[in-house]
């Protein structure tokens, strides 16, 4: 029995494992776009790191809890860690909110223009017949 129970605690964990994986990527990204967008990179790392840190400080501590409390207990602090989850994420999303809409420049406000070398040549419409002299 003791080997189920491992492997339940696997499966319990293997959501955030890959949505822990997907933060890391993200925040990456955000890095490597960093010198493009500073102030909208800013934001959107420090609202990725809260979700990440509220994500797997959750999970760390559903899991240890009932180890150290009564059923009783458990309830309400459950209830505290899932309001304060739920706030960390509120605060999150603000903050890629404000990294979408505010403070953008007016080249970013622009609308994208494609550089000519990648635009193809304009041909005419009008072919010339080749049997014309």
């Amino acid at each position: 029995m003791p080997m189920q129970s491992n492997y339940l605690e696997l499966l319990f964990f293997a959501p955030t494992l890959l949505f822990t994986f997907f933060l890391l990527g993200a925040i990456a990204l955000c890095i490597v776009k960093w010198k493009s967008f500073p102030y909208q990179s800013q934001l959107v790392f420090f609202s990725l790191l809260l979700q990440l840190i509220a994500m797997l400080g959750t999970r760390i501590l559903q899991t240890l809890l009932p180890r150290f409390l009564n059923v009783q207990e458990m309830g309400f602090y459950f209830g505290v860690i899932g309001f304060a989850a739920t706030l960390i994420s509120i605060v999150s999303w603000c903050l890629i909110l404000a990294a979408v809409y505010t403070l953008r420049s007016e080249t970013q406000n622009a609308v994208a223009v494609v550089p000519e070398r990648f635009v193809p040549p304009i041909r005419s419409r009008v072919t010339k017949n080749p049997y014309d002299p």
